[in-house]
């Protein structure tokens, strides 16, 4: 039976995915790149905010009239069960027990018991179908410790369980002895690695770094509170040359109030006292610092970028940091893209561009961002020359 599976999402879903056709595979059945060759066709979505739900629930029914036979996996089932009846689901916890679920719905016509406690108990056996590829995700936990009040991924992916510290380094040797050159640690938060099991991030970096071989790896992104608890041992380990110097820590808003409503646990001073750049100054470090506009409401848009605009007052110069903020307002559809993009290069514009390699192929990534996010954002031209953004 032939089965094609379409996937979406973040870098963890994206290795479900492999995982996905990888149990598939081990159950006897054959994976199609052919939609219309498939008998079944299973989607593994992202619903972690609602143009992204909307998305997969259009796909999900744009398959099914094509007359496939559907089987919905990922986040958006797990999250919200009822906007997808009358599909076989597929959670994010039982990724790697894809083809027995599957093989077990066509022969008994129904869907086996999901008992998550008995699932936790082993669910480090998702490294088991991970496959090598150039540069390959590493999964590393799953679910996370917090409960922020706007974040669906949480009851999508639940609370934490990491993976043992030995499994995952076994795992890593394997991939680098079969040809990676680039690990991808990813979690839902990877700051938390390992506070479940009496471990922490650190520790798992340090014992990666001692796997022979040329590779690097690339961290993903971190809960700056969590990663506060463990900041000395971190800037330690960045310092390794096979840890990437790229930090994923997001701020999501510049405004406390906001902060405070979205549970984060942190208001923008004690952010800024978590100081990446500072500890790691003779580093070349990017900090991308994602901000999210979620709380609609009378003036909050506004307000948020003006308390925003005063956190930039960290005083990064460089190119990489306007890369960053630009790609903020695109992924964050906020009404306020120009008026924020203009005030952003005025400050900047005297020596944004003076060091930052491969410019041209940054510039390509913002304007491919800009058109397949919102067809109303248009960056017509980057003065490289000059130094600034004309909109």
């Amino acid at each position: 039976m032939k089965v094609y599976v379409e996937g979406y999402g973040c870098v963890l879903n994206t290795a479900d995915t492999e995982i996905i056709k990888n149990s598939l595979r081990e159950h006897g059945f054959e994976i199609t790149e052919n939609l219309e060759e498939a008998d079944i066709a299973i989607i593994n979505t992202c619903v972690v905010r609602l143009e992204t739900e909307n998305r997969m629930i259009y796909r999900i029914n744009e398959i099914k009239n094509l007359g496939k036979e559907v089987v919905v996996a990922g986040c958006l089932p797990k999250a919200l069960k009822e906007k997808v009846k009358g599909f076989l689901h597929i959670y994010p916890r039982e990724a790697h027990r894809a083809g027995e679920i599957l093989k077990d719905y066509i022969e008994k016509h129904c869907r086996m018991p999901y008992i998550e406690e008995d699932i936790n108990k082993t669910l480090y056996k998702k490294l088991d179908y991970l496959t090598p590829s150039l540069i390959s995700p590493l999964p590393i936990c799953e679910g996370c410790i917090g409960n922020c009040s706007y974040c669906i991924v949480k009851i999508a992916r639940g609370n934490l369980i990491s993976y043992p510290r030995e499994k995952i380094v076994n795992k890593a040797k394997e991939l680098i002895d079969k040809g990676v050159k680039c690990l991808l640690i990813t979690a839902q938060d990877t700051a938390c690695y390992g506070f479940d099991i009496g471990d922490n991030l650190a520790n798992l970096l340090n014992d990666l770094t001692q796997i022979e071989g040329e590779f690097i790896m690339r961290v993903g992104m971190m809960h700056a509170k969590n990663a506060e608890l463990i900041l000395d041992e971190l800037i330690e380990v960045y310092k390794d040359d096979k840890v990437g110097k790229f930090l994923h820590l997001p701020l999501q808003s510049g405004d406390d109030e906001i902060l405070r409503r979205m549970k984060r646990g942190y208001t923008v001073d004690e952010f800024k006292d978590i100081d990446f750049l500072k500890a790691l100054k003779d580093y070349e470090l990017l900090i991308l610092s994602k901000l999210k506009y979620i709380f609609e409401g009378s003036n909050e848009y506004e307000m948020d970028l003006r308390n925003f605009l005063r956190f930039e007052n960290l005083g990064r110069d460089k190119l990489d940091a306007l890369i960053d903020y630009l790609l903020i307002i695109l992924l964050s559809h906020t009404p306020y893209f120009n008026a924020f993009v203009r005030k952003y290069a005025e400050i900047k514009k005297s020596d944004v561009v003076k060091n930052l390699p491969n410019k041209i192929s940054v510039w390509k990534f913002i304007k491919t961002a800009s058109r397949s996010r919102n067809n109303d954002l248009h960056l017509e031209r980057l003065d490289l020359k000059n130094g600034y953004v004309d909109i």
